[in-house]
């Protein structure tokens, strides 16, 4: 009987289905704890990383006071990790140039369910570094000087120029500390409608000085040379603004140089009229001559920048292009050649500096960086015509005086130096009716707007190839010029393009000095 039932019992098929019931059961309640355990380890590993993180930062901050290896402690200990940390956090750096911070964590999460899998504990690792240094750096500071620099920021009762003064000094005095010796260098650019590269640029490029030459002598039939003028703007062929390579092989001329007045009216000398052609607030020379105006290339004398700055003063048009072609020139290895023959390149960026792309040499560590401000848009430049500029009457005249107009009339007006004032570009006007007439002559145009907006957007443009960073900053300036400078920046223009009516001046460039001198974070 019992033999019976149990011959019954195993040829039963109901119920199978339970037994299989129960073991998915099992096989789902494991996987699904396996998830929540999952999920405790991934937010307690989060959290600990995040603590891990803001502890190396705040650390490594060449400004903190505190040592960096308690300071690190202190993070965990009020986070609840305490206990976490790996050994001891590890600190490199000789805390002055630089200083990296270390650290390594392990948590022990014990499981729920993973347990039954014979997983008592998950350990969720954390391991941080952070430096904070410069490395090497090299920029170069393009700022406007043009005439409009005189006018006063909107709302305000101190000049552009002054506002321009604050803030370029602040931004040097920021890069320029004992912390970065040796690693960071500024060139200076001041442009309005040229740019002065200074004699020794001049003389390093091989730049050719404008002549003329005196009446032959009587005796022998020759003619001596003479210099015509004592500046140092020289004409950059405009194919080379295509390129941030400097071409040594370009022919580079010294410019004809002239005074025009653009601010007020009034009559030349001996006419009526009340114009000051001897004020220097309001002289304008096509090209800066004072020894503050001229480059200083890849320095890292801080008195020497902020005495130059402090002696800008606004005169003259605008040609962003230019400052801009010499800052890219300055910041180009092709350039280290003539860099390493000029005073105001140190003994240890000689030969080094403009160092190479990181993109070119593996080797090479350095950021460089353009910042470049104005407060309008570039404006036409015109040029005297070479037969105009042919003699040491000439030559004194164009130097010495501020043109607020060419005069043309029939009589040919002429001035102390007897001679005629004539047309930059052909002959006088003759009215033919023996009266004296006035008016503007136009000049030989050198630059139209249009093409000095053209060769600004290819130097920025090669500029970003080399992955040159471009800050460009727009001071009250048109709706066109500040669509200039944007499309100049590099990209995205949000974080590299600035605008202001000059108040937040100071504010834009510290925040730029911070931006180049960043704090990195290598996890």
């Amino acid at each position: 009987m019992r033999s019976e039932i149990l011959r019954k019992f195993g040829r039963e098929e109901d119920g199978s289905v339970i037994v299989l019931t129960i073991v998915l059961l099992i096989i789902m309640l494991v996987l699904g704890g396996m998830a929540v355990d999952f999920m405790r380890f991934e937010s307690r590993r989060a959290l600990l990383q995040s603590v891990s993180d803001r502890a190396v930062l705040a650390a490594a901050e060449l400004d903190q006071q505190l040592d960096a290896k308690e300071v690190v402690k202190d993070y965990f200990k009020k986070a609840g990790f305490e206990n976490t940390i790996v050994g001891e956090p590890t600190v490199g750096g000789d805390g002055v140039n630089s200083r990296s911070v270390g650290v390594e964590a392990k948590l022990d999460i014990e499981t729920f369910y993973l347990r039954f899998l014979g997983i008592g504990e998950l350990a969720a690792p954390a391991v941080s570094g952070a430096t904070e240094g410069v490395g090497n750096v090299e920029i170069s500071l393009i700022v406007d000087v043009s005439g409009s620099m005189y006018s006063v920021v909107t709302g305000e009762s101190v000049r552009k120029i002054d506002r321009l003064q604050e803030a370029a000094t602040s931004f040097i005095d920021q890069l320029l500390v004992d912390e970065y010796d040796g690693q960071v260098s500024v060139s200076l650019v001041p442009y309005s409608e040229h740019v002065s590269v200074g004699p020794e640029i001049f003389s390093a490029i091989g730049a050719s000085k404008v002549t003329y030459t005196d009446d032959p002598d009587p005796a022998t039939g020759t003619s001596d040379y003479y210099t015509a003028n004592d500046v140092y703007c020289v004409e950059i062929p405009k194919d080379e603004y295509s390129t941030t390579t400097f071409n040594p092989a370009a022919s580079y001329t010294q410019v004809r140089t002239w005074q025009s007045n653009q601010f007020g009216f009034g009559g030349w000398e001996g006419t009526p009229g009340t114009r000051d052609y001897t004020n220097g607030v309001l002289d304008q020379p096509l090209c800066p001559n004072d020894v503050n105006e001229r480059i200083i290339a890849i320095s890292d004398n801080k008195t020497d920048l902020t005495t130059a700055i402090a002696g800008l003063r606004p005169r003259g048009g605008t040609s962003i292009f230019l400052g801009m072609k010499w800052g890219v020139t300055l910041l180009d290895p092709s350039f280290r050649t003539q860099a390493a023959g000029l005073t105001s390149v140190p003994s240890e960026f000689k030969n080094t500096r403009p160092s190479n792309y990181p993109q070119d040499d593996p080797n090479s560590s350095v950021a460089k960086y353009v910042v470049l401000m104005t407060d309008g848009q570039n404006s036409s430049s015109s040029r005297i015509a070479s037969e105009h500029y042919d003699n040491a009457e000439y030559a004194e005249l164009w130097n010495t005086y501020n043109f607020p107009f060419m005069w043309y009339n029939a009589n040919y007006l002429t001035t102390d130096l007897g001679n005629q004032l004539r047309a930059l570009e052909g002959q006088p006007f003759n009215g033919g009716y023996g009266t004296v007439r006035d008016g503007l002559i136009d000049p030989l145009v050198e630059y139209t707007e249009d093409e000095g907006d053209r060769l600004l957007q290819n130097i920025c443009t090669k500029a970003r190839e080399q992955n040159i960073i471009v800050f460009t900053i727009a001071m009250d300036a048109q709706q066109h010029g500040r669509d200039e400078m944007k499309e100049c920046a590099s990209k995205p223009s949000e974080l590299y393009y600035f605008e202001t009516s000059g108040k937040e001046l100071v504010a834009i460039f510290d925040k730029i000095a911070e931006q180049i001198t960043d704090l990195r974070l290598n996890l």
